[in-house]
């Protein structure tokens, strides 16, 4: 994988979480100015109804506003079937250092 995308561990007790499906796929971005959480979430690869019913359920616990230029952004893409299409499972934003919010499909 490219340095802007990473596999999750196979073992679930590696992982943070654990996610439903097969072939996770974690991207990430760093904000840049002008950059707008669904152009960003778009722009790893979700599909704009994906990108928007995450931040949807986001915008309990954030407000996409306030994305600050440096933040990360994590979209995490898989299966939820094993033949099924690859799509947007979670998105993430890190608001400080050390924490993150997250929206889970």
């Amino acid at each position: 994988p490219d340095a802007a995308t990473m596999t999750l561990a196979e073992d679930p007790a590696e992982q943070p979480f654990a996610l439903i499906g097969f072939d996770h796929q974690v991207k990430t971005l760093i904000v840049s100015r002008g950059d707008t959480l669904l152009d960003a979430a778009v722009g790893l690869g979700a599909k704009s109804i994906e990108a928007t019913d995450a931040i949807g359920a986001l915008t309990e616990i954030f407000d996409p506003r306030q994305l600050k230029i440096g933040q990360v952004i994590e979209a995490t893409f898989g299966r939820v079937e094993r033949t099924g299409e690859r799509r947007l499972l979670a998105l993430a934003v890190a608001i400080k250092p050390d924490l993150q919010v997250a929206a889970f499909l």
